[in-house]
């Protein structure tokens, strides 16, 4: 399933893996920027820490280290749930200095959050769009589908929808697509036409 980065949520790679058994070729939306070498090599980020996956414990470019602390849960609006680990600073690092920086501005003890779902999703996405398949059948998408979404703009003027509801909006695209396909229908009549009328113009 192809899509552009719009559509790289946990959820939708939950129900295209799972619910569909279908792999998904949709970048998230920080793909582009986590393929930098800026990004790869700041080492503020948390994705870049060290890991210590046999204690389960995260070191910080202070050298500050998270251990894990709880679980948690979020539920957005849609009812989509979300799993979360915990980590936070301990109260103890290796140096008063680090003791320091383990804690906030307020004098608590930082922390931060992992989804490890999420995680595990964008390794599986960024090794498939990294394949020679992967970029192959991604970049076809530029050339199948964007053309489509420009005509649509720059000729027909459509950059909305007109109406509301699933139903409507269907038919809306419906008939703006339907649209197209005569417009190019007629063209490739013309140039048919044009081809043709040498032959037919000797036979007269």
């Amino acid at each position: 399933m192809v899509a552009d980065a719009g559509y790289g949520s946990e959820y939708n790679y939950t129900t295209l893996l799972d619910q569909f058994d279908k792999q998904p070729l949709i970048p998230y939306t920080t793909y582009q920027k986590e393929q930098k070498r800026k990004f790869k090599n700041d080492s503020t980020k948390s994705q870049n820490w060290q890991y210590n996956a046999e204690d389960d414990y995260y070191i910080d470019h202070l050298g500050v280290r998270f251990s894990f602390y709880r679980y948690s849960k979020r539920t957005d609006k849609y009812g989509f749930k979300r799993d979360f680990k915990l980590y936070r600073a301990d109260t103890h690092q290796l140096s008063e200095k680090l003791d320091q920086l383990a804690k906030t501005p307020g004098k608590r003890q930082r922390y931060i959050q992992v989804n490890p779902t999420w995680n595990y999703y964008k390794a599986k996405v960024k090794e498939t769009l990294s394949s020679d398949e992967g970029k192959m059948i991604y970049r076809r998408r530029k050339f199948d589908v964007e053309p489509v979404f420009g005509r649509m703009k720059r000729d027909f003027g459509v950059r909305r929808t007109h109406l509301r509801g699933q139903r409507a909006v269907e038919n809306d695209v419906g008939l703006t697509l339907m649209a197209l396909n005569l417009t190019k229908l007629g063209k490739t009549i013309n140039q048919l036409r044009l081809f043709l009328s040498p032959f037919f113009h000797c036979r007269c």
